[in-house]
């Protein structure tokens, strides 16, 4: 399974084979939005994740 941090994960009990299941959610892109302008944000919240949260906390 690659998974990434921030990454959404769907976590489920199946009865019939007795496990436990956990699967990346794939979530598509809005319309209207481009999928540049989304990996971008992702770049920014991640570079700026520390002072976001700081600014968040004061």
């Amino acid at each position: 399974m690659q998974m990434g941090k921030g990454d959404e994960i769907e976590i489920y009990y199946d009865q019939e084979r007795g496990e436990i299941v956990m699967k990346k959610v794939n979530r598509s892109v809005p319309d209207g939005i481009r999928p540049e302008v989304l990996k971008s944000m992702n770049r920014a919240i991640t570079k700026y994740d520390e002072a976001l949260r700081n600014l968040r906390d004061r």
